[in-house]
């Protein structure tokens, strides 16, 4: 039971985060086309962009690491 509610919260977890990261770097596409806005502000955008970014790459990586777990395991339990 668990397994399946993993199976269908992952996709949908890297959705999210994919969204994220999206909807920062837009943000941050915007700052820069904005004269009114401070060098510090555009600072803030950029380095939230960057963090979601690196927390969606991670998330992509553990994702990738547990599908290569299960093949594995998988792999020796066929031999």
């Amino acid at each position: 039971m668990a397994s399946e509610e993993a199976e269908t919260a992952v996709p949908e977890l890297l959705r999210r985060e994919g969204d994220a990261v999206e909807s920062a770097k837009e943000a941050y596409k915007n700052a820069l086309r904005d004269s009114q806005i401070s060098l510090a502000d555009r600072t803030l955008l950029d380095a939230a962009a960057s963090k979601a970014q690196q927390r969606y790459l991670a998330l992509k990586e553990q994702v990738k690491m547990e599908e290569d777990k299960k093949a594995a395991a998988l792999q020796m339990a066929v031999e």
